[in-house]
């Protein structure tokens, strides 16, 4: 639609967020890409990241997973995990 709104970020949050946007791998794998790989390995899969509050001037987050149809290990077929807004964008973008 065009429209911004500003989320302000932690220097580490917004460090990952520029490494994951870029695709600069780094040396050793950092909490995001340590997630990311649980995910993968759990036959899930990032759906989106969703911002679904505002509280007191702070932002609240999902980040949804969908399993792989048909997987033993998968029970659900998505997974909604409460989240700051700046660590589901983060698993996002990956």
């Amino acid at each position: 639609t065009g429209q911004v709104m500003p989320i302000y970020v932690g220097d580490a949050e917004s460090s990952a967020l520029e490494m994951a946007v870029e695709r600069n791998q780094p040396t050793r794998p950092i909490t995001y890409e340590l997630f990311k790989n649980f995910v993968e390995t759990s036959k899930y899969e990032v759906q989106c990241a969703v911002i679904n509050d505002l509280k007191e001037r702070v932002y609240h987050g999902r980040l949804i997973l969908r399993g792989a149809a048909g997987e033993l290990n998968v029970s659900h077929e998505y997974m909604e995990l409460d989240s700051r807004p700046s660590d589901a964008i983060n698993m996002a973008a990956r």
